[in-house]
């Protein structure tokens, strides 16, 4: 999966508002006071994911936090881990029963300049910018196709964190159930799509069904 060289935090948005305190907050996971790292995890839960929803700033802060549990950096692994679960619980909902080949956007696609929110100016500017932004469809399918991909992507060092201890492993055999499931949906959605019964066909098969149905019909 490609990904970008730089991500423009302060310039795409989560449900909070921009993304600049993301980083941050996984930064904070590493804080040996308890309460600072409690307030990291809550921004986390609550940016990234809102009503079953994700947005644009959640496959790269999934990535992010996948990186960091990676790392071993993390404290609160499990809290981490719960939190991912329900991100990628989140992907499932929309994804399931899509018809969807797979996202037409990519990641990088999601921070192109067309799609990035401009400068910092003040809170009131981004209350206005905040109730005129719209995601498109297509836009709105990536957040959860590209943030199924990301949690794939990291399924080994989740596989990984089942030798830690009990409540790391036991967190971390959650969300790679999730996962798995993410990993199979994808796979439907790639595969090429079944042909309708009463879909014209091509030429090709034009000639198979007047060589082997011409004697049934006209």
């Amino acid at each position: 999966m490609s990904q970008p060289a730089h991500i423009p935090w302060d310039r795409i948005v989560h449900f909070e508002g921009r993304g600049t305190d993301i980083p941050a907050s996984i930064a904070l996971l590493t804080c040996p006071d308890a309460s600072i790292r409690a307030e990291a995890l809550d921004t986390l839960r609550h940016s990234l994911k809102h009503q079953d929803s994700l947005i644009q700033a959640t496959p790269f802060g999934v990535q992010a936090l996948c990186q960091a549990i990676a790392s071993g950096s993390v404290i609160d692994k499990p809290e981490a881990l719960g939190i991912l679960r329900t991100i990628a619980l989140a992907a499932r909902l929309h994804m399931a029963g899509s018809q969807a080949s797979g996202p037409s956007l990519t990641l990088s696609d999601l921070i192109d300049s067309s799609r990035l929110w401009p400068p910092f100016v003040s809170e009131e500017e981004d209350e206005s910018l905040w109730e005129e932004w719209a995601e498109s469809e297509g836009e709105f399918v990536a957040y959860h196709v590209l943030t199924a991909e990301v949690l794939v992507e990291h399924r080994s060092a989740i596989e990984a964190l089942r030798s830690d201890d009990k409540e790391t492993a036991d967190a971390a055999a959650r969300l790679l159930s999730v996962v798995n499931g993410l990993s199979n949906e994808l796979q439907r959605q790639r595969a090429p799509a079944p042909v309708p019964l009463n879909a014209a066909p091509t030429q090709d098969e034009s000639a198979i069904k007047k060589r082997w149905w011409w004697p049934f019909g006209k």
